[in-house]
C-alpha cells in the first residue's frame, strides 16, 4: 500500500536508466512504466495520467485512454474515441460509453447501452466457480455502478420534466439511497473513486440544471452542491484510513471555499477542515505542525457550540501528534476548552482522560502532583462513560477502576467519581460486578458499594450472584482457617 514509495522509485528508475546511470532492458522498463501507471491510478492522479496518455497515445491500451476521458472529465473526446477506435465488447468499456452518452443526453440510448453492459457481466459472472472468491468482487462492484447509472437516467428524466413544468423536482429517495448505498471501508480505493467521481459529475449537471429553475425552495436549489461536499468528504475519509493521506488531502483541496457565513455553508466548511485536521494528525510531526497553523488561521467563532468543540478536541490531538510532552499546557488548555463548550462530547472527556493518565504516569509515586492528574483522569473517564458516544469509552472501563482503587489507597474519598458515577450507564458496571463485589473488603469499598446496589436494581441476578460468590468464597475461607488458628482442646474425662 505504499504507492508514494513505489511512484518515487519508479520515477527514478526511469530517470536514471533514460540517462544512461542505468542500463536495463525494453521489457524491464516497459514493466516500470505500467507499475507507475498503476501507482497513479491508486494515488487518484488523473490530471498527470491525463498528459501522461496524450503525450503518448499510441502506446497506450484503450482502456486506460477511455478512463482518463472520462474521469478527467472530457466528453467529447471520450464520445471521439469511442467512434474512431472500436473497442471489444466489454462490461466496462459498456459503462464508459454509457456515462459519456448520459453527460449528452442520450438517456434512452444509455439505457439500451447500460443494458447490454449487464448482459455481459453476467456471462462473466456464469463462468467464474460458484463458490464465493475475490473473483467475484469486480463484477459486484460493475453491478453497482451499472445501478446508479440507471439511477441516474431516472434523475436526468426528473430534472427534464421539472424543467418542463417549472416545479421541483423530486431527487430525495435516489441522493438518500446513493448514501446510504457504499462499498465496504475495506474495499480497494479505486472502486470508492469511480463511484464518487461519477456521482460528482452527476451532481454537477444537477447543480446546473437546478440554478435555471426559479420556482424551487432554496434548500433544494443547493442539494446538488450539498451532496457533492458530502461525497467528497466521505471519500477522503476512506482514503485517510487506508493511510493514503496526500490523496486525502487532495481530494478535500479540490473543494471550494466558503463564500458566505450561512449555517449549511459552515456546516460543509467544519466538515472538510475535521477531516483535514484528523489526516494532519495521523501523519508525522511536522504535518501535525501544518495542522496546527491551519487551525489556528481559521475563525472557529462563527461554527455552532458542538462543532468548536470538536476542533478544540482535534487541536489538543494535533499538539501530542506534534510532541508536545505532557509538560505543555496548550494540549490540556485545548482539551479543557473543548469540553467546556460541548459536555457531552465524549470523545473530548476520553482524549483529555487519556491526556491526564499519560501525565500521571511520568510522575513519580511521591510526586506533588500526581493526585491532581489522578483526580482529573478519574473525572474524565467517568464524565466519557456518561455520554451518548461510550463505546470506545467502554474499553477504558478496568483503568478507571485501577485509578480508583490507587486513590483510595492514598487516602482518598472519590468524592468526585461518587458524584458523576450515577449518570454511567448500569450496563458498564453490569460487567465488572464480581470485581466490585471483590472489592467491598478493599479501601475502595466507599466508591465500589453504590455501584453495586445501582447494578442490584437493574440487574438483580447477575448481581446477587456475584455478591453471593465472594460471600461463601469468605466464609469457606474463614472456616479453613480458623482450625489452624484456635489450638485444639481435649475434653474432660
Amino acid at each position: 500500500g505504499a504507492w508514494v514509495r513505489a511512484q518515487g522509485l519508479y520515477v527514478e528508475a526511469m530517470r536514471r536508466a533514460q540517462t544512461g546511470e542505468l542500463t536495463a532492458p525494453r521489457a524491464e522498463m516497459a514493466l516500470w512504466e505500467g507499475r507507475w501507471v498503476q501507482c497513479v491510478r491508486h494515488l487518484n492522479q488523473w490530471e498527470a495520467l491525463r498528459d501522461y496518455v496524450r503525450a503518448v497515445p499510441q502506446q497506450q491500451p484503450p482502456k486506460l485512454v477511455l478512463e482518463c476521458l472520462w474521469r478527467t472529465p472530457d466528453w467529447p473526446g471520450l464520445t471521439e474515441a469511442f467512434a474512431k477506435n472500436p473497442v471489444p465488447d466489454s462490461a466496462q468499456l459498456k459503462l464508459y460509453q454509457t456515462y459519456g452518452i448520459l453527460q449528452e443526453g442520450g438517456i434512452s440510448t444509455a439505457e439500451a447501452q447500460c443494458n447490454q453492459g449487464i448482459q455481459l457481466a453476467l456471462q462473466q459472472w456464469t463462468q467464474l466457480p460458484p463458490m464465493s472468491h475475490d473473483s467475484h468482487m469486480p463484477l459486484l462492484h460493475l453491478f453497482q455502478q451499472f445501478q446508479e447509472l440507471q439511477e441516474s437516467a431516472q434523475l436526468l428524466v426528473e430534472l427534464q420534466n421539472a424543467t418542463r413544468s417549472n416545479t421541483a423536482p423530486d431527487l430525495h429517495s435516489i441522493l438518500t439511497t446513493w448514501r446510504e448505498r457504499l462499498p465496504n471501508h475495506w474495499d480497494p480505493l479505486l472502486v470508492w473513486s469511480e463511484l464518487a467521481t461519477w456521482r460528482n459529475h452527476m451532481f454537477a449537471h444537477i447543480n446546473s440544471s437546478l440554478q435555471s429553475m426559479t420556482e424551487i425552495p432554496p434548500a433544494l436549489a443547493i442539494s446538488g452542491y450539498e451532496e457533492m461536499i458530502w461525497t467528497v468528504v466521505k471519500f477522503a475519509s476512506i482514503t485517510r484510513q487506508h493511510r493514503m493521506h496526500y490523496v486525502c488531502l487532495g481530494a478535500l483541496s479540490k473543494l471550494p471555499q466558503v463564500g458566505s457565513l450561512g449555517a449549511q455553508e459552515l456546516a460543509d466548511a467544519f466538515l472538510k477542515l475535521r477531516e483535514q485536521l484528523k489526516c494532519y494528525r495521523q501523519m508525522n510531526a511536522q504535518e501535525a505542525q501544518v495542522g496546527l497553523a491551519l487551525i489556528n488561521s481559521t475563525n472557529v467563532e462563527h461554527f455552532q457550540q458542538r462543532h468548536k468543540a470538536e476542533l478544540f478536541r482535534l487541536k489538543g490531538r494535533l499538539y501530542e501528534a506534534a510532541g508536545c510532552p505532557v509538560e505543555d499546557e496548550r494540549a490540556n488548555a485545548a482539551y479543557a476548552a473543548a469540553v467546556s463548550l460541548d459536555h457531552t462530547l465524549s470523545p473530548g472527556w476520553l482524549d483529555w482522560a487519556r491526556f491526564c493518565d499519560r501525565a500521571l504516569d511520568k510522575r513519580a509515586r511521591d510526586a506533588p502532583d500526581r493526585d491532581v492528574w489522578r483526580e482529573r483522569a478519574i473525572v474524565s473517564y467517568t464524565q466519557a462513560l456518561r455520554g451518548s458516544d461510550t463505546q470506545e469509552a467502554h474499553l477504558h472501563t478496568p483503568r478507571l477502576l485501577l485509578l480508583i482503587a490507587e486513590d483510595a489507597e492514598m487516602g482518598g474519598e472519590c468524592t468526585s467519581f461518587r458524584k458523576l458515577a450515577p449518570g454511567v450507564p448500569t450496563w458498564v458496571w453490569a460487567e465488572w460486578v464480581q470485581h466490585l463485589a471483590k472489592a467491598l473488603a478493599k479501601p475502595e469499598a466507599v466508591a465500589f458499594w453504590p455501584l453495586l446496589l445501582l447494578c442490584a436494581r437493574t440487574h438483580p441476578q447477575p448481581t446477587y450472584y456475584a455478591v453471593r460468590a465472594e460471600l461463601s468464597d469468605k466464609a469457606l475461607a474463614t472456616v479453613v482457617a480458623q482450625p489452624a488458628a484456635t489450638p485444639a482442646t481435649t475434653p474432660a474425662p
